[in-house]
Order: C-alpha cells, then structure tokens, then sequence
C-alpha cells in the first residue's frame, strides 16, 4: 500500500464495548439460592449462655417491669450521678477559689484535676467491690457443687 492512499474508513466498524470483558458484570450471587434466600429458613438456634449462669427470668409486664427494671438500674444510674456530681463539686470549688484569689484558671484546673482522679477513685472502688463480691458468689458456687 502506498504512503499516499487513503486510509480505511472505519467510521462504519462498530464500537468496541471497553466493559465487555468485565468479570463483575454479573451477579456471582444471582442464581445462588442459598445466598438470596435460603439462609432466612437456616436454623441459627438460640443464643448461648455464659457457662454457670442461667437464662434470665421473663420480665414483669406493666409497672412492676419498669419498676424492676429501674432497681437493676439504680446502681449505674447512682454512679453517673456521683461521678457528675463529684466533677461538678471540684470544678466548682476551684472557681471559687479563683474568684476569691484572683488566680484564673488555675484554680479550675487545679479542681478539675481533683475531680478526675475523684471519679477515677470511685471507679476503682466499685470495680475491686464487684470482683470481691464475684470471687464470693463463684467459692459459693464451688461449695454447693
């Protein structure tokens, strides 16, 4: 072919579709029964229980459901209130101490501080109650068995 001879047309080749080789094109997951359908019907069986503890009891319908619900809840609910009110105690002191020494900020920092190592300790507390009341229940366990 000549270097002057026109080119080929291929104005009239149809275009090449880049994604036709594209292994995501279709749904792996599409015809699998089990995948789409199958696992609603599976037996997934019952939640499992800590070994040594029994199934919770059912609760209360009404009232006397709420109002067990808050006794168990008391004791957390307690320690958010202690914890706020200790921060705010501490924080607010080293305000007035501030007002009355004139040493911005240092007196709320300084309170803030205390009232962290404040909650910290209380947090402390409570844990190492938990676990000695824990360590008790599991030797009471051990005797009656």
């Amino acid at each position: 072919m000549p270097d002057d001879a026109p080119a080929p047309d291929d104005a009239d080749a149809p275009e090449r579709d880049p994604w036709a080789d594209d292994p995501w094109k279709d749904d792996p997951w599409k015809n699998d029964a089990w995948a789409r359908d199958r696992w609603k019907e599976a037996d997934w069986g019952t939640p499992a229980v800590p070994p040594g503890e029994a199934e919770a009891p059912k609760r209360k319908p009404g009232l006397a459901g709420w109002n067990a619900s808050m006794m168990e809840a008391g004791p957390y609910l307690g320690l958010g209130l202690q914890s706020a009110f200790a921060m705010a105690f501490f924080v607010g002191l080293g305000y007035l101490v501030d007002r009355g020494l004139g040493s911005r900020p240092w007196g709320m920092i300084v309170g803030a501080v205390l009232g962290i190592v404040a909650v910290i300790t209380l947090l402390v507390r409570l844990a190492n109650q938990a676990n000695a009341a824990a360590r008790e229940r599991r030797k009471q366990a051990g005797k009656r068995s």
